[in-house]
C-alpha cells in the first residue's frame, strides 16, 4: 500500500486538525501533524486487519516516508529540511517487519 501522506495536499480530518490548532500550532503545522497522527491510526488498523486475517506472520511490512518536512517543523536534533544536504534533508524513517518462520 502506498500513500501520499505525509505530503501535500495537507488534507486531514477536522478533529485532528482542530486538536493541533488548539495546541497553538500554525494551520500548516496543524495539518502536517494531523496527517502524521492519521497515518499512525491507519497503520494500526492495517496491522489489526492482518492479525484478523491471520496473515501477519506471512506478510513483509515495510514502512517508510519521504525525507523530512519542507517547512519549519520538528526534526529532533537533525539540521535542515527537505532538499537540503543536511541530515534532516537526507534521512528517512524506515521500519520493516519480516517475521521468521520457525518449524
Amino acid at each position: 500500500m502506498a500513500y501520499n501522506t505525509p505530503h501535500s495536499p495537507f488534507q486531514v480530518p477536522d478533529y485532528l486538525y482542530e486538536a493541533y490548532r488548539s495546541a497553538g500550532l500554525s494551520p500548516k503545522n496543524a495539518s502536517g501533524y494531523g496527517i502524521i497522527d492519521n497515518i499512525d491510526h491507519n497503520y494500526g488498523r492495517l496491522l489489526e486487519h492482518l492479525d484478523q486475517l491471520v496473515v501477519r506472520e506471512n506478510t513483509i511490512i515495510i514502512f517508510l516516508t519521504d525525507n523530512s518536512p519542507n517547512g519549519d517543523r520538528y526534526n529532533a536534533v537533525l539540521r535542515g529540511r527537505k532538499a537540503q544536504a543536511y541530515e534532516a534533508g537526507t534521512n528517512v524513517p524506515f521500519w520493516i517487519s519480516w517475521p521468521v518462520c520457525v518449524n
